[in-house]
């Protein structure tokens, strides 16, 4: 199971632009995704998928959209909970990436993480974001659709493929 979580799930999202010159754009993303990851063993780890997808409509100008070069994602744990008792309890965000720009969601950036949880009454509530992009406005044919978990998958399949 792979969670994707969009503008609906982030709470206060905020969005910094500062322009570079030469055509290149700065762009800071931060929020909390509400993610919602149960434990479900004591002994061992729960582990899932967390994609971020960061809209990148509110950039878009005259026709042109943007598109990412370079990202540096920070994601932390914001809100953890343990009903009972913690036995053996853990959260974790082991990793983040950004994935490179896909034209199919063309007004979004992809960001990939592997979460875990252990207890089976625990809890990953929130994951805390940052996210440093740099990119460019361009033109663009293609029209872009809303991530979906099957679509992510199939997008991503193609680009391990490559």
């Amino acid at each position: 199971m792979s969670l994707v979580l969009d503008t609906e799930n982030v709470v206060f999202p905020q969005l910094v632009r500062a322009s570079l010159g030469n055509g290149e754009i700065l762009v800071v993303f931060s929020g909390a995704a509400l993610v919602n990851l149960r434990g479900e063993s004591t002994s061992n780890w729960t582990r899932d998928t967390l994609y971020l997808a960061l809209s990148t409509a509110a950039l878009n100008s005259g026709g042109r959209i943007f598109i990412h070069d370079q990202a540096a994602p920070l994601v932390t744990l914001n809100a953890v909970w343990d009903k009972k008792t913690a036995i053996n309890a853990g959260f974790a965000v082991d990793s983040c990436r950004a994935l490179p720009h896909i034209p199919l969601f063309r007004d979004w950036i992809l960001i990939e993480c592997e979460i875990a949880v252990r207890d089976k009454d625990a809890f990953l509530y929130r994951a805390g974001y940052h996210v440093t992009v740099t990119g460019r406005l361009t033109g663009s044919k293609v029209v872009g659709v809303k991530p979906t978990i099957p679509r992510v998958a199939k997008e991503i399949k193609k680009l391990r493929q490559v």
